[in-house]
């Protein structure tokens, strides 16, 4: 009896430990990972309660950060904008493109676990926010990083594209579930075309005044192969999901998603969107490693001095 009454208590004590675990784990404070750098071009965060974000631009297209990663802060997404892309006087906002959430089987978003490592970089001479963290639902885990930039390369299949990769490692076998559609475009008086796609969505918006958007998503998998919105998980198999976005500025085409006619000039918003889906294409197959240097290479080039003094450095 004595026996039973323990193995009894050992097992209500597991299962507290477990809800404590399950209910109590988003609000335990967060583990640290260390400042690794000096440079002042680089500033890290081990903060994951940031309600601020971390704003990111390309010089054309901007977007705010959470501490997922994403465009995602306090529970809502956050406003991108792109630039010259005014309505009523005021900017306005794109369709929400920067989120990327993940939800497990019963519709719950993956969020950050505060337990565990967490280490925010904002790298400002190469153009990029990189996020290490662990996301978690209940008790299921996915430990890694979340890349996002906003491509500055003069490489034509790679202008005005954005690109948010996941690299991850779960700690679970099963099944999770991606919401790759745009946000809502509610302050678009006009909206072209809102639809969605294997694997992503697209939007065509035109304003008032007559500015015309086009704005491409599409989740691919490592190779560049579309993702389905149910992905299967194997514990500890390390798996990669980079959401890529095409822009287009359709300001001044032809308000038509017909083709332009043979032998006439007037560029319609058709061949605008064409173009966007096609550079989104062209970056997908290129993959993100490559597109991600080329972004690098021209961010580091945007800093570097042109200008020469002659004469011994050492008079300057």
């Amino acid at each position: 009896m004595k026996r039973l009454f323990a193995v009894i208590l050992v097992v209500v004590f597991a299962l507290i430990v477990i809800a404590a675990n399950y209910i109590l784990g988003p609000f335990i404070p967060a583990k640290t990972l260390p400042v690794k750098t000096s440079d002042p071009w680089i500033l890290q965060s081990n903060n994951p309660a940031n309600k601020y974000g971390t704003y990111l631009g390309s010089g054309r297209i901007g977007a705010r950060i959470g501490p997922t990663g994403v465009g995602w802060i306090d529970g809502k997404p956050t406003d991108c904008f792109m630039m010259g892309i005014y309505q009523d006087e005021k900017i306005i906002p794109l369709p929400q493109w920067s989120d990327f959430p993940i939800y497990d089987e019963r519709g719950r978003r993956f969020q950050i676990d505060r337990r565990s490592p967490y280490r925010q970089t904002l790298n400002m001479r190469e153009g990029y926010v990189r996020t290490e963290l662990t996301l978690r639902s209940g008790l299921q885990k996915l430990t890694g990083e979340v890349t996002f930039f906003i491509s500055k390369s003069e490489n034509p299949l790679a202008y005005d594209v954005a690109a948010i990769s996941y690299r991850l490692k779960p700690k679970f076998s099963g099944k999770v579930f991606l919401d790759y559609a745009l946000g809502s475009a509610s302050e678009w008086k006009n909206v072209v075309l809102a639809q969605t796609i294997p694997g992503g969505s697209e939007f065509v918006g035109r304003t008032k005044e007559g500015q015309g958007v086009i704005v491409c998503a599409s989740v691919r998998d490592a190779d560049g192969g579309i993702v389905d919105h149910e992905v299967e998980l194997r514990r500890g198999r390390e798996i990669v999901l980079t959401k890529w976005v095409a822009f287009g500025d359709a300001s001044g085409c032809a308000p038509t998603l017909d083709r332009r006619r043979p032998y006439t000039a007037w560029v319609t918003t058709g061949d605008m969107l064409e173009a966007a889906r096609g550079r989104l294409e062209a970056a997908s197959k290129a993959g993100f490693a490559k597109v991600f240097a080329e972004h690098k290479k021209a961010w580091r080039q945007q800093w570097a001095s042109d200008i020469i003094i002659e004469g011994d450095p050492e008079a300057q």
